[in-house]
């Protein structure tokens, strides 16, 4: 229900957030997150906060305050800062044990909160994003380099809510990486971990080129299936790809690239531009990782995006890579949808069902 602005500093808000979000009307209850509100949208509400009242926040303040209404009391409050942590409440409420999920490589944590209509109101969920305590306007700079380094630190963070196990952790993407990590830093530790979740954490190196004999076999049935038709598709997938790599070689920016078939991680590097910097540097992380990949011998519960890209000529190894790694019991659950799409309708309710059933299920 809407409910208009009571004072100045609400009404300058709704202004700055109606800008920002290309949304109108905006109340003072409305939730930033639930208004289409990620990472990006975030940094650019806070520099505009910045400029309208010369004060500055860190990417945290919109966990911490999401309506109009909280940012007001705030900004009402001189001497008022937002603590430089990682840790954030995601939904806070509920006498479970709490779900911590890591950070989504380019999408911060907006990611786990389409999950939250069905995990019930009884389960917490926190997220851990260590570049939430950092102000838009400050020049970015990478403090923690590498994989383990990130876990360790989230780790720290995540047991000041919770000192002691069992831990129940997930991550998407790159932030399946930063999970597996924690889970085997608090194995070594003695510390419990009853549920890891990894959602189309696929190694890249389990993307297999099918043989030259196999792969004709898989050109030949499929004219035999589909006629000119897959021919005149194969044709026009060729000349995009060209048309692609003519237009990404004429571009100024590099392009860091896990040369798989998918669900590969394209990050153009700009040092002007602190959110492309940021992936840079986690595709390298990732990449030096899975170099020197340790093992662990808990328990992985997979979750599996049904549309993989694979292209023809390709195949994927079986427990998508994790074979050698995850040496403990496996579990998969195969969701509709591709690499992004999962956490999207309609394909988030089975995930978020699926999820939740996994919870309850933990002994």
């Amino acid at each position: 229900m809407y409910v208009a602005p009571r004072d100045r500093w609400e009404a300058e808000l709704i202004e700055i957030w109606e800008n920002t979000l290309h949304l109108r009307p905006i109340g003072i209850h409305n939730n930033f997150f639930e208004l289409g509100g990620d990472s990006k949208l975030i940094a650019s509400l806070l520099v505009a906060i910045e400029k309208t009242y010369g004060r500055q926040f860190p990417l945290a303040l919109l966990y911490e305050a999401p309506t109009i209404e909280q940012l007001a009391a705030i900004l009402r409050q001189e001497n008022w800062s937002v603590p430089r942590k990682s840790l954030v409440p995601i939904q806070p409420n509920g006498s479970r044990p709490p779900l911590f999920g890591i950070h989504v490589l380019g999408k911060g944590l907006k990611t786990y909160r389409s999950l939250l209509p069905y995990l019930g109101a009884e389960q917490p969920v926190y997220g851990l994003h260590y570049r939430l305590g950092v102000v838009p306007t400050e020049r970015y700079t990478e403090a923690l380099t590498t994989v383990p380094d990130l876990a360790a630190h989230y780790i720290q963070e995540m047991q000041l809510l919770q000192p002691k196990g069992p831990y129940h952790l997930c991550g998407h993407s790159f932030g399946g990486f930063v999970a597996f990590e924690m889970a085997r830093q608090l194995q070594d530790c003695g510390e419990r971990v009853a549920l890891l979740i990894l959602f189309d954490t696929i190694v890249p190196d389990s993307f297999k080129r099918l043989s030259l004999a196999q792969r004709i076999l898989q050109h030949w049935q499929s004219v035999r299936h589909s006629g000119t038709n897959y021919i005149t598709q194969k044709i026009r997938g060729k000349a995009y790809q060209l048309i692609r790599k003519s237009k990404q070689s004429s571009s100024h920016r590099n392009t860091l690239l896990l040369e798989k078939p998918a669900p590969a991680i394209v990050v153009r590097a700009d040092a002007d531009d602190p959110g492309l910097q940021m992936l840079s540097d986690h595709t390298q992380m990732a990449e030096k990782y899975l170099q020197e990949l340790p093992t662990y011998s808990g328990k992985v519960t997979f979750f599996q995006a049904l549309e993989q890209p694979l292209g023809q000529g390709w195949y994927i190894e079986e427990k998508f890579g994790w074979g050698k790694f995850a040496v403990g019991e496996w579990e998969s659950h195969l969701i509709s949808g591709n690499h992004k799409t999962m956490f999207h309708e309609p394909h988030v309710q089975k995930l978020g069902e699926t999820l939740k059933s996994c919870l309850d299920n933990l002994p």
